[in-house]
């Protein structure tokens, strides 16, 4: 996958995701790398989050959505937007 089409998926710009890839991103990075080394390559578990990503765009989009209007969402709320 390039990063115009991992783009695709976050809607920020290149140098945003650049940005974002040297701070908070990587420590989530990192973290799923810690929990999965031994069980996939990085490129296996990369493909698997772009796909969960893709399977479960509408939800995702619901939930950011409704966040950013509510500011936070109960988990009876999250529930709702599934």
């Amino acid at each position: 996958m390039t990063q115009n089409q991992k783009s695709h998926f976050n809607g920020y710009a290149a140098d945003e995701c650049a940005r974002l890839w040297r701070t908070c991103w990587a420590a989530d990075r990192a973290n799923a790398v810690h929990h999965w080394i031994g069980v996939a390559t990085l490129a296996e578990i990369e493909d698997f989050a772009a796909l969960l990503v893709e399977q479960r765009w509408r939800t995702i989009a619901r939930v950011a959505e409704a966040l950013a209007a509510r500011g936070e969402l109960s988990g009876a709320e999250l529930d709702r937007l599934r």
